[in-house]
């Protein structure tokens, strides 16, 4: 039997009312509303491919000026900016900030998986400098990915490291 791919209401709660609260008009509610995800009555979850339309019509209210690849690579910051706003996340900020760079993005790596039920991830350290990281699913979306990769690096102490897209695969 095939588990269906949920994205969780934590992930819903730090984009769309945390990290948006400022950028949100009536018209991104109704957006997003007609894309499956009425704010007004938050769910525990939602589909994986509602969520990742959720994320395109915000990219597209947020940033109109941009190109749809940086509009969703900021978004993916937001997303994660915006946990970093919740009570649990100022916490898990602060364990990272203790830990240190590696042990901090081997966490981090595992972390993806509390925001939904289908991430899996790989984390390779190459060198002293370089880590590799592999997720089985970006939702065709890989600066969003990019851009919340981007913001967990400095959440653990590596300001200014980059973070660059490698291979996409299928």
């Amino acid at each position: 039997m095939h588990q269906e791919e949920l994205d969780f209401r934590t992930s819903i709660e730090a984009l769309f009312v945390q990290a948006l609260s400022g950028d949100m008009t009536p018209k991104l509610r109704e957006r997003l509303r007609q894309g499956g995800i009425d704010l007004a009555s938050l769910q525990p979850a939602y589909p994986r491919l509602v969520f990742s339309r959720c994320c395109r019509i915000a990219a597209d209210e947020v940033y109109p000026g941009l190109s749809p690849e940086e509009g969703l690579r900021r978004l993916g910051r937001r997303l994660i900016e915006g946990y970093a706003q919740t009570m649990l996340g100022r916490a898990i900020v602060g364990v990272f900030r203790l830990i240190g760079v590696r042990r901090g993005l081997e966490r981090v790596t595992r972390g993806f998986r509390n925001g939904d039920n289908y991430t899996e991830t790989r984390f390779t350290l190459d060198g002293s400098t370089r880590a590799d990281l592999w997720f089985n699913q970006v939702n065709g979306q890989p600066t969003f990915t990019l851009g919340m990769l981007e913001a967990c690096m400095d959440w653990v102490g590596a300001k200014g490291a980059g973070v660059q897209l490698v291979r996409l695969d299928g």
